[in-house]
């Protein structure tokens, strides 16, 4: 989910931050980086293919209202996304796609950090 803070992150990676401080709610020491007329609009913003998260991430995201969608959840996602698309559509002017690369089965991307199994297979994405 990526939305720790030092406060609760347990490994003080900031790697694991990116999304608390886009939605405004960064430490003190980030919030410099993000100008606040930047930041992403819960309710412009939606997780797709969540598998691993910290309790923390998970309360944070849950009160700002932000859409999550599970692995779990997902059967088929061209189908997931295009309904991402058509919801943001509506309030938004222009849709980013951002890929964090642990949602990629470790198999295919042997790379990354922190892999976490039973990603998405490369093919598929």
């Amino acid at each position: 989910m990526d939305t720790h803070t030092f406060a609760t992150s347990p490994s003080g990676n900031i790697h694991g931050m990116p999304v608390a401080a886009l939605l405004g709610r960064a430490d003190k020491m980030l919030a410099t980086l993000y100008s606040s007329s930047y930041f992403i609009k819960p309710e412009n913003l939606i997780l797709i293919g969540i598998r691993n998260y910290e309790h923390e991430e998970y309360e944070l995201l849950k009160q700002a209202s932000v859409e999550i969608v599970f692995a779990n959840q997902i059967n088929g996602l061209t189908q997931v996304l295009i309904k991402a698309i058509d919801k943001l559509s509506l309030s938004c002017q222009a849709v980013g796609i951002n890929i964090d690369l642990d949602f990629i089965d470790p198999d295919d991307a042997p790379g990354v950090e922190t892999p976490a199994q039973g990603g998405i297979k490369a093919r598929e994405l």
